[in-house]
């Protein structure tokens, strides 16, 4: 009984020693913002300047991306150290309704080994026209309505995520 115990405590000890090594060589998190729908190429961030890295660190640490989802959607160009677009993002086909959209990958160096974390957020672009469910509306506004006054309209269909809202600037005193 005494055995196992022993063997238990050490057992912990070298399981929390691999935890620290392995937490440990995860040097820095950054994040970018892209709008969805950007073509294949377009430049995404410039990791190298961003994480403090050389672009021959990249090269002789045989950076990679990894990625947890199946859909590659952004590679790295280790001789610029750029991560650029690599496959068409739609936003709403990724995420749905929720917001925000992001997803996260990791670029791996070797010998030593680092990683660093990259969250990429997709932006919403208002592709989609909004749809009311009338065509015309019509507002009867007195003059003596105060600046700021809200009007409740009907709601609109939007198959984007974006937000739609109505601001209407009161027309100049004329004199």
């Amino acid at each position: 009984m005494d055995t196992l115990r022993g063997n238990g405590v050490r057992m912990d000890s070298i399981v929390s020693i691999l935890l620290l090594v392995v937490f440990s060589t995860v040097s820095a998190q950054i994040r970018y913002s892209i709008p969805e729908e950007m073509r294949k190429g377009h430049f995404v961030g410039d990791v190298a300047k961003d994480l403090g890295l050389d672009v021959k660190r990249l090269v002789s640490g045989r950076a990679r991306l990894v990625v947890d989802d199946n859909n590659q959607y952004v590679a790295l160009n280790q001789n610029k150290g750029h991560i650029v677009v690599f496959e068409r993002i739609d936003r709403e086909k990724m995420c749905a309704k929720k917001s925000p959209c992001s997803f996260s990958l990791e670029i791996v160096l070797e010998d030593p080994l680092e990683l660093f974390s990259i969250t990429i957020e997709i932006q919403d672009v208002n592709d989609h026209a909004p749809a009311f469910p009338k065509k015309e509306i019509n507002l009867n506004i007195s003059e003596s309505m105060p600046t700021g006054t809200v009007f409740l309209l009907d709601n609109v269909a939007l198959s984007s995520v974006s937000i739609m809202f109505l601001e209407v600037d009161p027309i100049p005193n004329i004199e």
